[in-house]
């Protein structure tokens, strides 16, 4: 063995093997091992022969050794190896033959050497590469991140803007419902008023013969000794002022009064409940035919000498809302049913509930919808109505009421035979709930 043998032994680059004339290995670095595919440390037995393939093993035997010399170089040059997967590899290699044994020295495989190196080269740009793009990716990230926070930002104020102008419109409906109603409700409040003052006017002349006919009986407590003279003017004045329908007409006067009173008193409740622009919205379990009965209060007024209304109440049950949003809806509702209606029609309210929703119904046998403006009826400021009638507002503000508490709202119509609106409202919204 060479001297340099024990610092070979290590080596992967390095082939070096020393293999009996039978084929036999004798001893190898590690390099050799890897060549042939058996690891370490170097078997007892182990014939390598067969892995000899260009030249094999037989041809270097045959190469011929001078006599006398100790040691002789039988072969240099390429050196083919194959392994026990079929796999072969070319060598760079000397081979010389000392003593009856043969000794390998050769250079791993320079080839796939190189190819793996330029394999590893190509990784590491590659790789090197790969880290340049994911820096830009996690840059341009970044980047998009930064800007979908702003956009967000952006988007949030809009859509705070977006509620404040809903809120806003629909405040400007409902105040511009109360304008539309203002005549018929004067009219509603001026007829209570006006027999309350001639209540109070009749009532007047009741306490002044009243007071009259007191001060007639305190005279009469001063003649107690000429007492048929008195009570025969106290009769007569009792006949004169009608006593007896006097006293019977009093109190009637004044449940009558106070009837007109209480009248006026919910007239300005309903409209109050309309005109509020600063209440809440507060969720809470409401009885949806008293929202329809306060919304006919303030509006039916105006419509009752050339429209029938005609109610077909089912069982309800309370319903989580905010219910003067729900007013708003329904007062839209008949607004447009009324003003669809030439001359003298029905209004129909009906009321029911299926599963876990309530559905209110307002039905009129007006002109009713052309097929081509259904789809239209719901957007902002559509309408059908002469220039001046209104401003289109009216369904699409129902139309986000309803949304706002998970409903929805069907329609049918046919031209000349009237239109069915139905609001299904879900007794327990999600708005609610959570």
């Amino acid at each position: 063995m060479s001297p340099f043998a024990h610092e070979w032994a290590s080596l992967l680059a390095v082939v070096t093997a020393r293999i009996s004339e039978a084929g036999m290995l004798l001893d190898a670095n590690a390099g050799f091992l890897r060549l042939i595919e058996v690891p370490m440390p170097v078997p007892a037995t182990c014939p390598v022969a067969g892995f000899f393939i260009q030249p094999d093993f037989s041809a270097l035997l045959k190469m011929k050794v001078e006599a006398g010399a100790e040691s002789v170089l039988v072969y240099a040059g390429l050196l083919t190896f194959g392994d026990y997967g079929g796999k072969t590899r070319t060598l760079k290699a000397h081979v010389w033959r000392e003593e009856g044994v043969l000794h390998l020295l050769a250079e791993f495989d320079v080839a796939e050497l190189e190819y793996l190196t330029d394999t590893v080269l190509d990784l590491n740009r590659s790789y090197a590469q790969a880290q340049t793009e994911l820096s830009q990716t996690n840059f341009k990230l970044k980047q998009s991140t930064r800007q979908l926070e702003q956009s967000n930002a952006h988007l949030k104020a809009a859509n705070i803007r977006l509620a404040q102008a809903q809120s806003q419109l629909l405040q400007a409906e409902r105040l511009a419902s109360i304008g539309l109603l203002s005549a018929g409700v004067a009219h509603e409040i001026n007829n209570p008023i006006g027999f309350v003052n001639a209540n109070l006017g009749t009532l007047k002349t009741y306490v002044g013969h009243f007071l009259e006919l007191i001060a007639a009986y305190e005279a009469a407590e001063h003649f107690v000794g000429n007492t048929p003279i008195k009570w025969n003017s106290i009769t007569v004045l009792k006949n004169r002022m009608d006593w007896p329908y006097m006293k019977d007409d009093v109190l009637p006067l004044l449940d009558e009064s106070q009837e007109g009173l209480d009248r006026v008193k919910r007239i300005v409740r309903a409209l109050n409940d309309f005109a509020r622009t600063d209440a809440a919205d507060v969720w809470q379990p409401e009885d949806i035919h008293q929202g329809i009965e306060s919304t006919l209060s303030v509006f039916w007024s105006q419509i009752k000498h050339r429209c029938e209304l005609r109610k077909e109440y089912g069982e309800l049950p309370a319903v989580t809302c905010v219910l003067s949003k729900l007013n708003q809806v329904f007062l839209n509702l008949l607004q447009n049913a009324a003003q669809s209606i030439e001359g003298q029609g029905v209004i129909t309210i009906r009321t029911g509930c299926q599963s876990d929703e309530v559905w209110v119904e307002v039905a009129d046998n007006g002109q009713g919808i052309v097929p081509t403006d259904l789809p239209h009826i719901f957007d902002p400021f559509f309408t059908t109505k002469p220039v001046g009638k209104g401003a289109g507002l009216g369904l699409a503000v129902s139309y986000g009421i309803v949304q706002q508490h998970h409903g929805r709202i069907e329609v049918k119509s046919e031209p000349g035979r009237g239109a069915t609106f139905r609001v299904w409202l879900p007794v327990s919204p999600p708005t609610a709930r959570s």
